[in-house]
């Protein structure tokens, strides 16, 4: 590495410890105006050390987060998804041919809107269907009387209504 800098990337084969204090030994042979200097050396060395295993611990927990290139693209999808809805819509609301959703210009919804109020002017509009009611509303034909039996007159003993002729006499009339 030039110039003894470190770039940031773990060693194969390195750990990290924090380097001991000079000891007086290496400092012996050191003139006294230096010994000052080995000391801050040593100490930033071991500040370093503790900062790329901070860095190295912070890298291992950030593997699955979202880098600021996902989170754009994402974003600028979102924003897409948001302005075709919102073109959409103001498609619809002007009774524009969805053809002409492209042509649309503007950056927001009130310029998109009012590109729209000008297009529809030249769209031609389909003529409504005219809604015609009856002169004579048809009145609904009454059903005639069923006879009295099963029951509706206390006359008619119970042992002589069938259901199943009552059914058939149902199903018989008609009601319209």
């Amino acid at each position: 590495m030039p110039n003894g800098e470190n770039n940031g990337a773990p060693q194969e084969g390195a750990t990290e410890q924090t380097p001991a204090a000079p000891s007086a030994e290496a400092l012996a042979g050191l003139p006294e105006e230096f010994k000052w200097l080995a000391r801050e050396v040593t100490t930033a060395r071991a500040e370093a050390a503790r900062y790329r295993t901070e860095r190295n611990t912070l890298r291992e927990s950030l593997e699955g987060a979202v880098t600021a290139e996902d989170f754009e693209a994402a974003k600028t999808e979102w924003d897409g998804k948001v302005r075709t809805l919102v073109r959409d819509q103001i498609v619809k609301d002007h009774k524009l041919p969805p053809e002409l959703a492209e042509l649309l210009k503007g950056d927001d919804e009130a310029s998109l809107a009012e590109h729209a109020a000008t297009l529809a002017k030249f769209v031609p509009k389909e003529p409504e269907a005219p809604v015609v009611e009856p002169a004579v509303k048809p009145e609904a034909p009454t059903p005639p009387p069923l006879p009295p039996s099963g029951g509706r007159t206390p006359a008619t003993p119970v042992e002589d209504v069938d259901p199943a002729d009552l059914v058939k006499q149902a199903r018989s009339q008609s009601f319209h």
